[in-house]
């Protein structure tokens, strides 16, 4: 208690002596933050005058092409649009030619604006999520163009800028604001500063709660050496009474060492021949109370306890048994492991791969590598994969991107580095033949898999009409109920046979399959393999 006692004194010293220094560093910090935003806007801008300032006003497949590859170039953007006098976008990166008009309150911004640049944030009619779109518009040309970004990209910016201070913060476009970040909910706010744009609709907003005062003495002072021991030691022992107890986290450190975990095999199906190309390794686990726990449950809590490696550890195992049972018929199919951030940020992945293709031979030519890219990586994250990346090519292993289109690292992820399989996640595939807009979404895909000479797997195929509609487009490769729930490796047998029947597949999928086939090669039609 004594001690707790001198170092709370301690820190509300420190706070007092410290606290013009530290406003003066927190105004400074949302300047600065701001004014890296407006450089980040002025230079899509400068990169998007050519487009515009041309002559050329059609949506030809050269203009088409341009885009996609600008796209690609400019850090953040997810599509690019062009409109003309009349404030119409009729080009898109994405979709080609279309006919969309801009709002009157968009275009008296643009008319107004002394740079013509202006920043809207709206609702996406797809996946009802916030559009971030930036404009800009030449008078003398009496044309434009949009540009769609992630609405993160911006906080991430701002984050960056706001490292050194630990501020929370919130940004407004246009009044609206983007998200609140490193302010808890219920958090004690000291004091707050508002830095508005003089040219663009933006305003940044910092907060500074106690929780910031707290950081700042433990990276500036050498009381926070001694703060931060204590809490590591508080951390350390509140965990220890946690894990102690009859909590998730000691059940799972339970499950590992007594084997309740287990991994079961999902066939991935080319449609045009019925047979399975390979097999998607997935984990599960049987409580022995609770019965089955979800992945979606069980993995997180793994990536806080720092479990991954011997999850990945279980999963590696049990391939290897499959490979070596099937050894004989196992054919060139191969198994595709799902690989957490975690493990490629936080742990030699590569190092530990590598070990595993040397102790058994010809595992690297097996095994397919799903790295999902549901979270957005800093510049230095991204160069630790790709480091790791390299690394696991030269194993010879195959890399994938999971989940494709879901998150914000996926385009980040093909733009830097070069994958073999791409993975189209199941939420593109459950509105198929409901929703308009994913068609198009998907044939887009589709195009850029095609020029990163990418191989194309869908994944969460349930019904015959997804399937059919997949395979016009030219997806050959599936997974999903409609051919197989996930089974055992005891059940694999019969994906190993060379002609698969009934028993595999159902009559009726084999006949909406065989007929649709029939009729796209008479269509000319031609899939991409897996």
């Amino acid at each position: 208690m004594r001690i707790l006692l001198i170092f709370t004194v301690s820190i509300l010293a420190t706070s007092l002596a410290l606290w013009p220094w530290w406003q003066n560093s927190m105004q400074h910090s949302g300047r600065e933050a701001l004014l890296s935003l407006e450089a980040f806007i002025e230079r899509n801008a400068q990169q998007l005058k050519p487009f515009i300032q041309g002559k050329q006003t059609d949506c030809s497949g050269p203009v088409v092409t341009s885009l996609r590859r600008a796209v690609f170039s400019f850090p953040y953007v997810k599509e690019i649009g062009l409109y003309n006098e009349q404030f119409r976008v009729y080009c898109a990166s994405n979709d080609g030619p279309v006919s969309i008009r801009l709002s009157p309150m968009l275009r008296t911004r643009l008319l107004t604006a002394d740079n013509h640049q202006t920043l809207s944030l709206t609702r996406a009619k797809i996946s009802d999520t916030r559009a971030l779109f930036f404009y800009v518009y030449d008078p003398l040309s009496g044309r434009g163009a949009n540009v769609l970004l992630q609405p993160e990209s911006l906080n991430q910016l701002v984050g960056e800028a706001l490292d050194d201070v630990g501020a929370g913060f919130q940004l407004e476009v246009i009044g609206r604001p983007v998200r609140t970040h490193g302010l808890p909910e219920g958090a004690a706010l000291v004091s707050q500063y508002r830095f508005e744009s003089q040219r663009y609709p933006l305003v940044l907003t910092l907060y500074q709660t106690l929780g910031c005062q707290f950081s700042f003495i433990v990276n500036y002072l050498w009381v926070g050496l001694l703060l931060g021991s204590f809490l590591s030691l508080l951390y350390v022992y509140r965990r220890h009474q946690l894990l102690r107890c009859n909590s998730l986290a000691q059940s799972l450190l339970q499950a590992i060492s007594n084997g309740e975990l287990y991994v079961c095999y999902q066939p991935i199906i080319n449609v045009r021949t019925g047979q399975a190309e390979g097999f998607e390794a997935l984990l599960r686990w049987q409580h022995p109370e609770q019965g089955d726990i979800s992945p979606t449950i069980f993995i997180p809590l793994a990536e806080q306890l720092n479990l991954m490696v011997p999850l990945t550890e279980i999963v590696l195992d049990d391939v290897i048994r499959l490979l070596h049972r099937y050894r004989t018929s196992f054919g060139t199919r191969y198994i595709s492991i799902n690989i957490s951030r975690h493990h490629i940020l936080q742990h030699d992945l590569a190092a530990m791969m590598r070990q595993r293709c040397y102790d058994h031979p010809g595992l690297n030519h097996r095994l397919l590598l799903e790295l999902t890219e549901e979270y957005a990586f800093s510049e230095a994250e991204m160069l630790q994969a790709i480091n790791q990346f390299e690394r696991l090519h030269e194993c010879g292993l195959r890399l994938a991107v999971d989940d494709f289109g879901t998150g914000y690292a996926g385009l980040d992820f093909l733009r830097r580095y070069s994958f073999d399989v791409l993975k189209i996640d199941r939420t593109f595939v459950a509105g198929l033949g409901a929703e308009a807009a994913l068609q198009p979404l998907l044939e887009a895909m589709i195009q850029l898999a095609h020029q990163l000479d990418m191989s194309i797997i869908a994944e969460g195929i349930e019904l015959p009409h997804q399937a059919q509609m997949l395979h016009q487009m030219g997806i050959n490769c599936m997974q999903g109920f409609l051919f197989t729930e996930p089974v055992r490796a005891g059940q694999l047998k019969p994906w190993f046979n060379d002609t698969l029947g009934a028993d595999v597949l159902t009559d009726q999928v084999l006949s909406d399959m065989s007929k649709y086939a029939m009729s796209s090669d008479k269509q000319g039609i031609s899939g991409t393999g897996c």
